[in-house]
């Protein structure tokens, strides 16, 4: 329920797909606090989502994937439609 609570936590673990992050490039990719980064990494090395290696967190080929009858798809949909909306408002 925590990776489904904020649009946040996926989006990081997407951009440890591609190459490994630090928390400092995550901030400067979504303006959140430095405090909610550190959160939702620890998270996700908690949960095995990345590994932790020299400042770095790498993608570790451990996904999330919910039925589309799932109860946390619906939340997880509004939270990206509500992203979707905020960055209208922004251009």
């Amino acid at each position: 329920s925590e990776y489904y609570s904020s649009w946040h936590y996926s989006a990081i673990h997407m951009m440890s797909l591609t190459r490994p992050i630090s928390a400092d490039y995550v901030l400067t990719q979504i303006k959140i606090s430095k405090s909610k980064v550190d959160r939702i990494l620890k998270f996700l090395l908690a949960n095995g989502f990345v590994t932790y290696e020299k400042g770095l967190y790498k993608y570790t080929q451990k996904n999330i994937h919910l039925e589309r009858n799932h109860k946390w798809v619906h939340q997880h949909h509004i939270n990206w439609r509500l992203k979707a909306i905020d960055q209208m408002q922004l251009d």
